[in-house]
């Protein structure tokens, strides 16, 4: 804050402005930017845990870290890497988001939030289930968007409309949209 100040702040993103129209509907390029990038990560990710031993090791560690230290584990390091992959995974989800949202200083826990949402939707531990999740929570939220708008003029309420899905998941505790 000191260095930038307190606006949010932004790039005009990987294409610049550029828009795209298909079939009627127009939508920045950066949009497509963020979906293939965002499957790239997901599949790197997938074939990182499923194929490599590191992979395995944090698995292993997640799951029990007695047992893993037991077989030879290094339960630091992976915790280590673990720490350096979730940090890798939010500079890229901040890069690629930037230039549609703006950066500000207190963005990140609305994206936490709405992440951690979409985990426990999908299945926390299920990659499979919290893409799922995630693309739920977030057409939801574009349909309520929208009927919000349509009916008062406004979308302040975007950003809560899945509040009431979330609350009504939790309490059933029946969440895993995704058996993994």
């Amino acid at each position: 804050m000191l260095v930038l100040g307190k606006k949010p702040v932004g790039y005009s993103g990987f294409s610049g402005s550029t828009t795209l129209s298909l079939g009627g509907i127009t939508l920045p390029a950066q949009t497509l930017w963020i979906v293939g990038i965002t499957l790239a990560f997901l599949v790197v990710m997938h074939v990182f845990f499923e194929r490599s031993m590191l992979g395995k090791a944090l698995r292993a560690a997640a799951a029990d870290r007695e047992a893993a230290a037991i077989v030879g584990v290094k339960v630091e390091t992976t915790i280590l890497v673990s720490f350096g992959i979730a940090a890798f995974a939010g500079a890229l989800a901040g890069a690629i988001i930037t230039p549609l949202t703006l950066a500000s200083y207190d963005q990140g826990a609305m994206f936490g939030f709405k992440g951690f949402s979409a985990a426990m939707l999908g299945g926390v531990g299920s990659l499979p289930g919290a893409v799922v999740g995630g693309i739920a929570l977030g057409l939801l939220e574009a349909f309520a968007a929208s009927t919000f708008h349509r009916i008062s003029g406004r979308d302040r309420l975007r950003g809560a409309a899945a509040d009431p899905v979330r609350a009504a998941f939790r309490a059933s505790r029946r969440a895993d949209i995704v058996k993994v």
